[in-house]
């Protein structure tokens, strides 16, 4: 009789998973909403995008819609005209009312961040809000091949083919991260000569390759660096949508990332392919990608920079 009630409590309240942000932080999301589905199998599970943030985000996951709970919120507002608006002072006052009522909401379990393993391991039967940016939890195999398989069943080709091998190692694949970047005074982009000494390194040590794939959400800015700095090689620039842009980037080759949710992403499926490819990263993008792959310490083709 219990276990029948937790049922059909479980069934009648949905759990919303938000998200704010580009194709890396959805990919996270996507991968909180397999585990929920797997854990609260019988919990209506809602994958909830929205547009808002620095800059204006667009949903790279409509495909689930063919079979999950999808819905795409445009609530993206210029933070100077809210705050010309508003006011500061009612906008501060707003924001601070906002933080109790999460805070209650958080030790009631009725919202939840799931940032976390541990954070996660508090989602309730009764949470019906989970918000975060969920990027440093364990990013399973198995969540994976759970990924790949709805990916496929709704007509989209997985990021990254079984056993690729389209692009030889002597090619080197670069993931630029500038965008919104660019326009904010307290968080600026990797500077450009960090990433020359990952190139450089790899040069050195590993290929004599003349060929550089580039990948921007800058493309312009980013290949008239590249070509000042490297005006004998062959920069091809990789100008497509993020997804076919991760599925270049993990098809082969070495690959550099820069301080991007999309570089952890296609590290994560490269590494996941093959623990022996070649991948380059900063701390920033380090940091998520120690939590989220259980085996980064048996790799010795993970390097720093």
């Amino acid at each position: 009789m219990t276990y029948n009630l937790r049922m059909f409590l479980e069934g009648r309240t949905s759990l919303r998973v938000h998200c704010w942000g580009g194709l890396g932080s959805q990919l996270y999301a996507w991968a909180l909403v397999e585990d929920l589905m797997h854990e609260f199998p019988h919990r209506k599970v809602q994958l909830v995008l929205h547009s808002s943030g620095v800059t204006k985000r667009q949903s790279d996951l409509d495909f689930l819609g063919l079979e999950l709970p999808l819905t795409v919120i445009d609530d993206f507002k210029d933070s100077l005209t809210v705050l010309h608006r508003t006011g500061k002072r009612n906008f501060m006052k707003k924001f601070k009312i906002s933080r109790l009522v999460k805070f209650v909401l958080h030790t009631l379990g009725f919202l939840a961040s799931a940032n976390t393993n541990d954070e996660y391991k508090k989602i309730r039967r009764w949470t019906t809000q989970v918000r975060g940016h969920y990027s440093y939890r364990t990013i399973s195999k198995e969540t994976l091949s759970l990924m790949k398989i709805r990916s496929e069943r709704c007509g989209k080709s997985w990021l990254i083919a079984d056993n690729s091998v389209s692009l030889g190692s002597d090619i080197l694949q670069i993931h630029v991260r500038l965008g919104d970047l660019l326009l904010l005074d307290s968080k600026g982009p990797l500077p450009f000569e960090r990433i020359f000494f990952a190139v450089d390194q790899y040069k050195m040590t590993d290929s004599n390759s003349k060929s550089i794939f580039l990948a921007s959400d800058s493309p312009e800015v980013a290949l008239q660096y590249f070509q000042q700095r490297y005006p004998y090689d062959t920069i091809t620039p990789i100008i497509q949508d993020p997804w076919s842009t991760i599925l270049n980037l993990s098809s082969g080759g070495a690959f550099i990332g820069t301080n991007s949710k999309l570089s952890v992403w296609v590290a994560i499926l490269k590494l996941n392919q093959d623990i022996a490819s070649k991948v380059f990263l900063p701390n920033g993008s380090m940091n998520h990608l120690k939590y989220n792959l259980i085996a980064i310490s048996e790799t010795t083709s993970l390097s720093l920079y």
